[in-house]
């Protein structure tokens, strides 16, 4: 099984002062922004008896064996509108510096949905008395689900922290604490291939929109 995840979340905008400025030992502003918003996370599956299988050095035949392969993979975009906070307190310390100090910051992110896709693919080998791969007439080999959506909301909070002594800085930041968006009006549609040996296209099944939100 193999999992991943990643997020993009880039955002340009500017920051307003309310007190001092970012060179002042104590200040508070604001800050306003935009920008996209996406994520992809995938779950590859794959059975077990196949990879030692293909991994054989020599020539392996299970004989009358299903062999599974799976993969479900979810991409989101969004444009984002941030809302943030940015502050510094003084540090009191013996010998302060310029930077001395403590640090924050914090984003609201109001997220736009624009596209959501979700694409789970079944593949099935089974293998006859001869450990071939044969074609069962009861079984679809390949089974492509997919599920679609333009329209959505939802939000994101990143928020961080610095303490800046003399050389020294001791930070903690997270991103995309919460981080969701409710997809409506999804659309879901099936595609099936029947054989694979005859060359032959994949069928298109529309299947019933999922119900309630996700």
């Amino acid at each position: 099984e193999f999992k991943a995840a990643g997020l993009i979340s880039p955002s340009w905008g500017k920051t307003f002062n309310i007190v001092g400025n970012k060179d002042a030992e104590r200040f508070h502003a604001f800050y306003i922004g935009a920008g996209p918003y996406i994520s992809v996370r995938t779950d590859f599956q794959v059975d077990d008896a196949l990879i030692d299988l293909l991994a054989s050095n020599t020539n392996v035949y299970r004989a009358n064996t299903q062999f599974d392969i799976a993969d479900t993979t979810t991409a989101q975009g969004a444009g984002a509108i941030t809302f943030g906070y940015r502050g510094r307190l003084p540090l009191l310390t013996a010998n302060p510096t310029e930077r001395d100090g403590v640090y924050f910051g914090a984003n609201y992110n109001y997220l736009r949905g624009l596209h959501y896709e979700n694409l789970g693919l079944n593949l099935r080998f089974d293998t006859d008395q001869a450990g071939l791969v044969a074609l069962q007439p009861t079984t679809t080999p390949v089974i492509p689900n997919r599920t679609t959506s333009k329209s959505g909301s939802g939000l994101a909070i990143d928020v961080a922290t610095l303490v800046s002594v003399q050389r020294w800085d001791f930070g903690f930041s997270a991103r995309g604490i919460g981080n969701r968006i409710t997809w409506k009006n999804r659309e879901s549609e099936r595609y099936v291939l029947q054989n694979l040996f005859d060359g032959g296209d994949f069928t298109t099944i529309e299947l019933p929109s999922p119900p309630g939100t996700e």
